[in-house]
């Protein structure tokens, strides 16, 4: 038994069992080294005590071991909820009857090429790259410690090799142009559920939904208008905990609109005594009221996240240069936000070219 590749966050160990080799890497930021040894230990001791005892699992079975093992504990949150649901929502349904050794390449090649053709659960049209892109990492995740456990003979997943490249060029971006931000601002004043502050927020800041519930009061400057993005807070097990940021470049100063400012001050009449902003608000029913909401107002579908780039291609279309954007996001540097909103931009550089060409 050993504990191999150290790193600064994490830790990797390994275990040979019965002739079986076992491997698990865990975050260990703010553990002490007696912290991870015991851990070490603990980790041993169940896969002793038979965790793995099944000769061959299904992939229903080990997909449970690898949740307990891999993602409860280790990976945040909303991670962690997210491979739940796409296990439940979309790999089960399809493998989980199959054992581990069944599955072959041919079989992901296909399945990838009926996620394409997939209705979405969520919005109109069929599921985005994004979300293919998630599934298919999820699954491989799974064959990939199963052949690191000598589960399977071999992975399957390295005999695959798909690009979503052309898929990527074939999905466009959902947001509001400027006039239906309006549209939403104004229908939002007529609204009475509280839910309505969080689109404000989100259109008005950019600050993805964790973000959002993570401010507190003080990190809020009314006088300067500017708010202070230093963590987040997501739904843990029905419980909202406290987490850092994504990224260290998430963590920023940002200036507010005074439209979003007084927004602030006005809801803060009611819910000062609060620790945090929306402490009174839900992200799960927030989510679930927008969508409803949405549905209804009469504007294009498009998800909370959406929002999110709803804020950034407006500014875009203002003329705001891409670093100041790029900041205002939390981007870790300018490259990925220039690689998000591509279509915007060159859609921005079309209509430059035909201003200019009426001048000349």
């Amino acid at each position: 038994m050993s504990i191999v590749n150290r790193t600064k966050d994490s830790v990797r160990f390994q275990h040979m069992h019965h002739r079986q080799r076992f491997s698990k890497t865990i975050k260990t930021f703010g553990m002490t080294k007696a912290e991870i040894n015991k851990a070490h230990a603990d980790w041993i001791a169940e896969i002793e005590r038979g965790k793995f005892a099944l000769k061959r699992y299904t992939i229903r079975q080990y997909s449970e071991k690898w949740l307990e093992m891999y993602v409860e504990g280790i990976c945040r949150p909303h991670v962690a909820k997210n491979y739940r649901l796409q296990l439940k929502n979309h790999i089960l349904p399809r493998f989980g009857s199959k054992y581990l050794e069944q599955i072959t390449p041919m079989m992901i090649n296909n399945y990838v090429l009926e996620l394409k053709k997939t209705p979405s659960l969520n919005s109109e049209g069929t599921l985005s790259v994004g979300t293919i892109k998630k599934i298919y990492a999820v699954f491989k995740n799974i064959m990939n410690t199963a052949y690191q456990n000598d589960l399977i003979p071999q992975n399957p997943f390295s005999k695959v090799h798909l690009s979503f490249s052309d898929m990527e060029k074939q999905e466009t971006l959902h947001f509001w142009d400027e006039e239906e931000v309006k549209k939403a601002i104004e229908l939002l004043k007529q609204e009475t559920n509280e839910n309505k502050y969080l689109v404000y927020f989100a259109l008005g800041t950019g600050l993805r939904l964790s973000e959002i519930f993570g401010l507190d009061w003080a990190d809020i400057d009314f006088e300067n208008s500017t708010i202070t993005v230093n963590k987040s807070r997501q739904k843990n097990k029905g419980k909202m905990i406290e987490l850092p940021c994504k990224t260290g470049s998430s963590v920023r100063k940002i200036t507010i609109p005074i439209s979003v400012r007084d927004m602030l001050l006005r809801y803060r009449m009611n819910h000062m005594s609060n620790k945090y902003v929306f402490s009174n608000l839900d992200p799960d029913k927030g989510t679930q009221w927008y969508r409803t909401w949405v549905r209804k107002s009469g504007l294009p579908v498009i998800r909370f996240h959406d929002l999110r780039h709803t804020h950034a291609t407006v500014l875009l279309a203002e003329g705001v240069d891409i670093k100041t954007i790029s900041k205002r996001l939390g981007h870790s540097n300018i490259g990925i936000t220039m690689n998000v909103y591509t279509h915007v931009l060159e859609d921005l550089d079309r209509k430059a070219s035909e201003a200019i060409d009426s001048v000349i």
